[in-house]
């Protein structure tokens, strides 16, 4: 965490783990955290994540599956792959792929301020009035991808990769989470009240729900988030931002993750390795037992 502190003094690497740390309100609670993460009291009783699954189902609404009619149409298809198609007759800047024209690029341009004074400034004050009916411990973070990391995205997206098909329809369009907003909660429980509150909130402006809690990603099964797509409107022209759900355990987790391992911007050797998965681990049977505890507690 010492590296990882000076890394977010040094430079726009910033986390949430971190400015927890450095808040003097926060960092008491982020530190219980980290402690309880380096243990792996929990995770190391069992030889894998999938075992304690087994053996620890989740309980509770946050475990059931995303039901179809959220991210489908009634006939099937993507609801977020036809918004899609219908903003891109609407705003032009969406169909821009890997080699923008100079005229393409002053729509770029113009793109990013939006969505750094439009977009993103509306989608946090939406978040925002969530979090203060959850109450002083739910914080809401945000931001806007520069036009740069933008294009750099399409570029990688069309372009082909180990283990990953090129996608040359790719385009600006695309990025879905071109806005991010996250609302950190502090457990299990409110997590579950905020999912239900935006589900009613935002009624058919969600796009697509991917429940991590219900249904784990392959590749990284100990990733716990609820990413949201939520489509908004500025200026007259539509658009979408990325709502991540948390809680504080699991987002110290894969904040650190992130930063040492999925974008390696402070390096850390085998052995550091081994141990960041295994928090990672660790605050995904955490975050399991304390759905279980607070069914009980309700019976």
């Amino acid at each position: 965490m010492v590296r990882l502190l000076a890394d977010h003094a040094a430079t726009d690497h910033r986390l949430n783990a971190t400015e927890a740390l450095l808040d003097p309100g926060r960092r008491p609670r982020a530190l219980d955290l980290l402690v309880e993460l380096a243990r792996t009291a929990t995770i190391s009783q069992y030889g894998s994540l999938s075992d304690f699954l087994v053996d620890n189902p989740g309980v509770g609404n946050l475990f059931d599956p995303v039901s179809d009619g959220i991210n489908t149409t009634p006939d099937g298809a993507s609801r977020m792959k036809a918004f899609e198609a219908a903003a891109r007759l609407r705003d032009s800047v969406r169909a821009v792929g890997p080699n923008p024209t100079p005229t393409e690029l002053t729509l770029l341009d113009d793109y990013g301020i939006r969505l750094r004074r439009r977009v993103l400034p509306a989608a946090k004050r939406e978040i925002a009035a969530l979090a203060e009916l959850l109450g002083g411990q739910a914080l809401v973070s945000a931001r806007a991808k520069k036009v740069n990391d933008l294009l750099n995205k399409v570029t990688r997206m069309t372009s082909d990769r180990p283990n990953r098909p090129a996608r040359p329809d790719y385009r600006i369009g695309d990025i879905i989470d071109a806005v991010g907003v996250r609302l950190t909660v502090p457990d299990m429980a409110t997590l579950e009240i905020a999912l239900g509150m935006v589900k009613e909130r935002f009624g058919d402006r969600i796009l697509e729900i991917e429940n991590m809690y219900a249904q784990p990603k392959a590749q990284a099964p100990s990733y716990r988030v609820i990413p949201i797509i939520i489509s908004i409107e500025t200026d007259g022209l539509p658009c979408t931002y990325e709502l991540q759900l948390t809680t504080q355990r699991a987002s110290i987790a894969a904040d650190i993750e992130h930063n040492t391992i999925y974008k390696p911007y402070v390096n850390i050797d085998e052995i550091q390795e081994a141990a960041v998965k295994d928090a990672m681990r660790e605050a995904a049977a955490l975050d399991q037992l304390e759905s279980i505890e607070q069914d009980d507690d309700g019976q």
